[in-house]
């Protein structure tokens, strides 16, 4: 076995490890790098080509690749500090963090000990972005998505090189499989976000891209006068990316290939001599020596900062100051340095020397386990204690008269730790009346067995949530409903920039103009619209008039067809999860509520009584989501009933109890129900 498997990285490489953490830390912690986010790209980059590198050289040298040798050396060099990581960010949670919060986090690190956190979040729609209470366990899916990928790598190279030992012939097969990840993220990011973003086979071909990279230079030279140009064009791709790119972009899809293509060239432009037997060895190039320690430490800056920066936001419920994220920021630093220093070094020489590779990977996996069975089990011990029963409400539906109970009660209708969700927002998103009309049956709700009325709800997450409780109707009165819904699009066509980037959302304009015109072309019986009007009023930065607004909706009505139109007021937004208050006031719930007056950032109650169908033969009501779950004040919970699931969402449950109240509403708006 040659010496160079052992050998350290060069200093570009190091440089562009540097390079890749401190963008993403910068972008965890709110500095203005809008696009830190493909500081992952990178590693994923950087990975393939050093680990195939040296699996390539291996296979030259020996015929073979060792199986066993090389997964010892993957559970040597990076399960030690990452289940460091985990065991003491779950003790913090413990120690710091409220039942509610702590269970649904130490799940999240459970699966983040399995490396299946990226299978976890994708199962359980977890965004990357934009999330009210994230998760400490969130960046492990990266690290799970590059271990599921080194399962299959060493299989597939050497079962291309028994079909022919060369490596243009396996550089080649590598180079097919790659583009087929990549078309596959293309086609998948628009229609299912999550499972493209944390998805093995949408992001396998970033990986595979390093390796290709690395396969190359062993049987072709690239040409010295190209490798400057490669590093100038790779150093401008990243900063672009870095600079530009935001969580308004659908990503990865195809806008992934401006960082990843730009780390591969940095990665080509870098050394002189570009083979792997030398890329790996003594650098030839001088960097600051902070920039390479930043890059030996990098993998755990990158274990430790998340965690660091987001529990105490989880600890306190309100966000860090810039002191307190310099001060996060410096604590993960230290962190890495120390655990580089005592954990990674010596398990990686361990795992370097170790004589019987079976047995680390066999205590790797069964430790990994262990630890991921003890986070599974222990949410299970922490029981919410409550001093009262409530009858349940007649039918499942809250009556006229609203009210709270005194204490949370132990029949309460949803888990604190994790509320129910509309199943609309399980791959019915994005939808509009021209799609498959498979997909469109699979999403339809209400009375589904042969109905001739419809009803079309449509809107942004603010109509999703609502679902529910137009299929409870739909299901009474006869008629189905189609919900189209995209998250963080309004359907009307105001000056809207996303709630995360502050910058126009690229694929609202495109999916709204679809859907008025798959509506005009076969009008529903009536149109339900209902939109974040609180949030869009945050991210229009200047509060528009309230005849600017009654404006946006007068010009939405005009565009849709002439049939009836429902327009739904938002229901109130909390500061924080009500569920997380109730779980820290379960014997008195007064303080998780909200006074009925003050649950509106502008004057809904214009809207309410606003002109808004001149010019139509079919009329236009207002239906006033403030009234459907607020009396002398708002509530978190009615009855037995959890109405939230998050800060603006009604749980499924919820929203189904609401439906009567709902219709009643629905009838004095003078809108026809179907």
């Amino acid at each position: 076995m040659t010496s160079h498997r052992r050998s350290a990285p060069r200093q570009d490489i190091q440089a562009l490890r540097a390079l890749a953490v401190v963008a993403v830390v910068a972008f965890h912690a709110g500095m203005p790098l809008p696009g830190g986010f493909v500081g992952v790209d990178v590693f994923f980059v950087i990975s393939g080509y050093l680990i195939v590198g040296l699996l390539a050289r291996e296979l030259i040298d020996d015929g073979r690749i060792s199986w066993r040798r090389f997964l010892a050396r993957r559970v040597a060099r990076l399960l030690p500090a990452a289940l460091l990581t985990v065991g003491v960010t779950a003790l913090a949670l413990l120690l710091l963090v409220d039942a509610v919060t702590a269970g649904p986090a130490l799940a999240d690190l459970a699966a983040a000990s399995a490396y299946a956190a990226n299978l976890w979040f994708i199962a359980n729609r977890v965004g990357y972005f934009a999330e009210d209470e994230p998760s400490p366990a969130l960046h492990f899916w990266s690290l799970a998505v590059e271990e599921q990928f080194y399962l299959f790598v060493p299989l597939a190279l050497m079962l291309a090189w028994r079909v022919r030992a060369s490596l243009r012939w396996v550089g080649g097969c590598l180079l097919v499989l790659t583009a087929g990840s990549f078309a596959l993220s293309v086609v998948v990011t628009p229609i299912l976000p999550s499972l493209a973003y944390y998805g093995l086979p949408t992001r396998a071909w970033q990986l595979g891209l390093g390796a290709c990279l690395a396969l190359v230079p062993l049987h072709r030279r690239m040409s010295p006068r190209f490798r400057p140009w490669a590093a100038v064009l790779g150093s401008v791709a990243v900063s672009w990316s870095i600079f530009t790119l935001d969580a308004s972009w659908a990503y990865p899809g195809w806008v992934a290939i401006v960082p990843t293509a730009g780390a591969a060239l940095l990665l080509a432009g870098g050394d002189p001599q570009w083979s792997t037997s030398t890329s790996l060895s003594a650098p030839r190039r001088s960097f600051p020596k902070v920039i390479i320690l930043l890059g030996d430490v990098s993998y755990s800056l990158y274990l430790w900062h998340w965690p660091v920066l987001v529990i105490p936001t989880l600890a306190s419920g309100q966000p860090l100051t810039v002191w307190e994220t310099l001060g996060a920021v410096a604590l993960s630093v230290l962190l890495a340095g120390l655990t580089y220093r005592y954990v990674e070094q010596p398990t990686r020489r361990a795992g370097a020397c170790s004589q019987k590779p079976w047995r680390l990977v066999s205590f790797g996996v069964v430790t990994s386990m262990v630890v991921a069975g003890v986070l599974a089990v222990v949410p299970a011990a922490f029981t919410l204690t409550s001093t009262e029963t409530v009858p349940t409400f007649v039918g499942g539906q809250i009556p006229e008269r609203l009210e709270a109970p005194r204490a949370v009660p132990l029949n309460i209708s949803d888990s604190l730790a994790s509320p129910s969700r509309a199943a609309i927002f399980s791959g019915c998103t994005d939808l509009t009346p021209t799609d498959d009309e498979a997909q469109l049956e699979r999403c339809r709700g209400g009375d589904t067995d042969g109905s001739a009325a419809s009803v079309a709800l449509i809107g942004d997450s603010h109509a999703g949530h609502l679902q529910p409780t137009l299929d409870e109707i739909g299901e009474d009165e006869g008629f189905t409903v189609d919900t189209y819904l995209r998250n963080a699009c309004p359907v009307f066509a105001a000056p809207i920039t996303h709630y995360d980037s502050g910058r126009p959302h690229p694929e609202c304009q495109p999916w709204r103009e679809d859907l008025l015109m798959g509506l005009r072309a076969v009008p529903p019986d009536v149109i339900v619209v209902s939109h974040n009007d609180a949030g869009y009023f945050d991210d229009l930065g200047v509060a528009p008039s309230v005849d600017e607004w009654l404006g946006w909706e007068r010009e939405l009505i005009n565009d849709l067809p002439d049939v009836p139109v429902l327009i739904v007021s938002e229901t109130p937004h909390w500061v924080r999860s009500p569920a997380t208050c109730l779980a820290e006031n379960l014997d008195d719930v007064a303080p998780c509520s909200l006074p009925a007056d003050g649950a509106y950032p502008f004057d809904h109650a214009a809207l309410l009584g606003a002109d808004l169908d001149a010019g139509r033969e079919s009329p236009v009501g207002v239906l006033d989501g403030h009234d459907l779950v607020c009396a002398n004040r708002c509530y978190a919970i009615a009855g037995s009933i959890l109405l939230y699931s998050d800060r603006d969402h009604l749980t499924d449950t919820g929203a189904r109890a609401l439906a009567k109240r709902f219709q009643t509403r629905w009838e004095a708006s003078g809108i026809p129900v179907p």
